[in-house]
């Protein structure tokens, strides 16, 4: 794993405990870190929260998509990489339900994800 990553991955974790969780369950099970199996167990977190209709699921998810939009934009394309395929490419894509989560992301995710899925696809 790239020194990039694996410092993304520690931010991550320590601005979200649940995700900190998470990289435990994941070392439980595969005893390694594998970056984008976790990033997608992270896309799963995250529609868990937008299909919650909780006040602080939604903060949270808000928290989190600022903090993946600031990490894309200042990251390595190491880092970059990872949010993109590891995380983006699991979150949402027409059909998919949640394709809607889209509308909580940054500019730049939401660009990076029109890419892969654009809008028009949508229902």
């Amino acid at each position: 794993m790239d020194p990039s990553e694996r410092a993304f991955i520690d931010r991550l974790c320590t601005a979200f405990p649940a995700i900190e969780r998470m990289r435990g369950d994941h070392l439980r099970e595969y005893s390694e870190l594998l970056p984008h199996p976790l990033l997608g167990d992270v896309a799963r977190h995250a529609k868990s929260l937008f299909a919650s209709t909780s006040d602080s699921a939604g903060q949270e998810l808000r928290v989190l998509s600022d903090f993946m939009e600031r990490e894309y934009a200042s990251g390595t394309s190491a880092v970059r990489d990872l949010i993109a395929l590891g995380f983006l490419e699991n979150l949402a894509g027409p059909p998919e339900p949640h394709w809607r989560i889209r509308t909580v992301l940054g500019p730049q995710l939401r660009q990076v994800i029109e890419e892969m899925w654009p809008t028009t696809y949508a229902p």
